[in-house]
């Protein structure tokens, strides 16, 4: 970490007596640690903790719940120890140690001028640490805003106090995304399941040399699935989405995402240029980027003769505290995704690797089609399980298709969507009367389609849309192979029936 000259004033409005008070509770956390004989690594750990306590109220949107403050305290002091960025936080935090240590010697020995100048520095230092601790703050606030309004879209306004309960009593770990994931996933799909079978909502079919059971997914969303409501965005949603709705925000990310794909050497290889895009957005939320951007545009008018080394200075103090910010919210974001990875596991799911690309930034939509995906996933595990012993006689398939909802279908008809077209490009949905499903099973064969068919740019253009918010309308197909099973046995019709049974459809040889 880099000591520059900018003065305290500068980046702290605090009071003289209130910076003094900080100092003072610093030192005397730091006395205590020493009286123990902490080892080095403990001491840094306890320090960083006792600094985001002190300075909570500096930090915006910090959680209220003692549980929540605790998430994000321990991933930034232990629990993202693994990640290559938290060696920046680690950095500064010893730094942190080391002008402290200085500052109480300097005092001490009533050296006024030594301790002025150790303040300020400690000053600049509590800003960057600051900064780290504002990114993991807003980082875990869209994660949890964000999931909560999957949640309520998915599931209705019910999902609202089910994940309240155990933000009240859990750290945003792997226990946590057990927990919801178990409640919204595990126990609702198994109850359809079970009533799917119950209502014989599922059909068979005798395809060549197949016994096929045909399972519709739609049966089970239509038990689970609530009123679709939208609630409004929280202050941080608010604040994350405007960054893109207005010029100086955009250029202000742009900055901020080019600064940190220029700092390899503190997040490594592991961010993707959308992570990066997403985490610029969030440090963008911040005065820091808005200040970034300022005296970027100051040393443009300037050019480079006129630049004063003060100046220089400040621009790196600022553009570390904007690192910092950025190193906060990828340390949350990544231990966040490894633990709701790790939560996955309570579904029964063989390969849970898959969702942590479903998830990508943890955007409400992302997050709306990660729960479709592990509803699904859970209801194949139910199957694999009840037919693990058959081995290739039986396989699963899942049957996708993409459908247009009725208002979908209309926005086409104004563009030009004749009977006609819509015959050649749509097969009506016989589960959902007024919708539609794409006849093309993959882009290439839309745009071959809309080829042949002469379609006018504008309709084009609506189609595409339609295609890529088309909803999924999956089927899971359990396929028999008769065949194979009848050189195994001389009972063939018993052994069919045990395996219906094992389904839930027919008595286990009957």
């Amino acid at each position: 970490m880099q000591n520059t000259t900018v003065t305290p004033q500068e980046q702290d409005a605090s009071p003289p007596a209130e910076i003094h008070d900080r100092l003072a509770a610093y030192l005397r956390k730091l006395a205590l640690l020493k009286e123990r004989g902490a080892l080095r690594d403990v001491m840094e750990r306890e320090m960083l903790l006792e600094f985001i306590r002190i300075n909570k109220n500096r930090i915006n949107e910090f959680p209220l719940l003692q549980v929540q403050q605790n998430g994000v305290i321990n991933t930034l002091g232990y629990r993202s120890n693994a990640h290559p960025a938290h060696e920046f936080v680690k950095r500064c935090t010893a730094t942190f140690l080391h002008l402290l240590t200085q500052y109480g010697k300097a005092g001490q020995g009533r050296d006024a001028a030594l301790a002025d100048s150790l303040r300020a520095q400690i000053v600049n230092n509590e800003a960057v640490l600051i900064k780290c601790a504002q990114g993991a703050v807003y980082s875990a606030a869209l994660i949890h805003d964000n999931f909560e309004e999957a949640l309520i879209s998915f599931f209705g306004e019910g999902a609202i106090e089910i994940m309240d309960e155990a933000t009240e009593r859990l750290e945003m770990n792997d226990r946590y995304w057990k927990e919801l994931l178990d409640g919204f996933i595990a126990r609702r799909v198994d109850e359809s399941h079970e009533r799917m079978i119950r209502e014989e909502r599922y059909s068979l079919r005798k395809e060549q040399n197949t016994l096929v059971v045909q399972f519709p997914f739609d049966s089970m969303l239509d038990q689970i699935k609530g009123d679709g409501r939208k609630i409004e965005k929280t202050r941080v949603q608010k604040a994350f989405e405007e960054i893109g709705e207005n010029p100086q925000g955009v250029l202000a990310r742009k900055l901020v995402f080019e600064a940190l794909a220029s700092e390899q050497d503190v997040f490594g290889d592991r961010m993707t240029r959308e992570q990066r895009l997403h985490t610029a957005a969030i440090v963008c939320m911040d005065v820091v980027a808005e200040q970034f951007l300022e005296i970027i545009k100051e040393r443009a008018a300037a050019g480079n003769d006129g630049v004063s080394p003060e100046e220089t200075a400040r621009l790196e103090f600022v553009r570390e505290q904007v690192t910092a910010m950025a190193v906060g919210c990828v340390l949350i974001h990544d231990i966040v995704r490894d633990d709701f990875t790790a939560g996955i596991g309570t579904l029964g799911i063989t390969d849970p690797r898959p969702y942590r690309e479903t998830v990508q930034n943890f955007e409400a939509e992302s997050l709306y089609r990660t729960i479709h995906a592990l509803l699904e996933g859970r209801f194949l595990s139910i199957l694999k399980e009840r037919l693990a012993d058959e081995g290739g006689k039986v396989v699963l398939k899942t049957a996708r298709a993409r459908r247009v909802p009725a208002p979908g279908i209309e926005r086409l008809t104004a563009a030009g969507l004749t009977r006609i077209r819509r015959a050649k490009l749509f097969d009506p949905d016989k589960e959902r009367p007024g919708a539609f499903i794409f006849t093309s099973r993959n882009a290439k064969e839309l745009y071959g389609l809309m080829r042949m068919l002469q379609i006018e740019r504008e309709l084009e253009q609506t189609l595409i849309q339609a295609w890529e918010q088309a909803e999924p309308k999956v089927d899971i197909l359990a396929v028999i192979n008769v065949e194979a099973l009848a050189k195994t046995t001389t009972n063939l019709k018993g052994r069919l029936a045990e395996i219906l049974g094992r389904l839930g459809i027919a008595p286990v040889g009957g």
